[in-house]
């Protein structure tokens, strides 16, 4: 079996921030927007040269759309609560919505979702060699487009990959400790 595979690939992405700053003298305060856009065009022409002869095959050949807009909102606060303490807390709001286009399968899957992520840093500085900290955050990680694509991809005659256009980011909460 031998096969050519011409590949074609569009990528936008849109990227804009509005950030504030507003110092006190009990504490300083920053908020924020963000907006995320990105559009991923793919296009896979497959081709089987078992003859000789480049032959096209649509069944191996696939056209995938993918765009995600993510929109978040921001803010924090730090304030130092005596000469050896500092506190820092944020929230970050985000709305995420995404758009798979297999023209392949002739399917349509959209995903669209609001999410909370807290900060909290705590840290202590008893003197000037040595620094302790103490932080959380929730944290996101999403799946790539690829992995969202619906259509099979034969590896081999005995094995192929497919995604899973139901996947869902995954969250994690993140503590942690340091000494400098």
């Amino acid at each position: 079996f031998e096969a050519k595979n011409s590949i074609n690939q569009n990528i936008k992405n849109y990227s804009g921030r509005i950030d504030m700053e507003h110092p006190s003298k009990w504490a300083n305060f920053s908020y924020g927007v963000k907006t995320t856009f990105t559009k991923t065009d793919s296009d896979v022409a497959f081709y089987n040269t078992t003859t000789g002869t480049p032959i096209f095959d649509p069944t191996q050949s696939n056209t995938f759309m993918y765009s995600e807009n993510i929109n978040a909102l921001y803010a924090d606060m730090s304030k130092p609560l005596s000469e050896k303490w500092q506190l820092k807390m944020g929230l970050r709001f985000e709305n995420t919505r995404t758009k798979g286009v297999s023209k392949t399968n002739n399917q349509t899957d959209i995903n669209s979702y609001n999410k909370l992520f807290p900060s909290v840093f705590l840290g202590y500085n008893p003197s000037r060699t040595n620094m302790f900290n103490l932080s959380y955050s929730r944290r996101i990680q999403r799946p790539s487009f690829e992995r969202l694509n619906p259509f099979r991809f034969y590896i081999n005659d005995n094995s192929y990959s497919v995604g899973n256009p139901f996947l869902q980011p995954s969250f994690s909460d993140n503590f942690e400790i340091s000494h400098l």
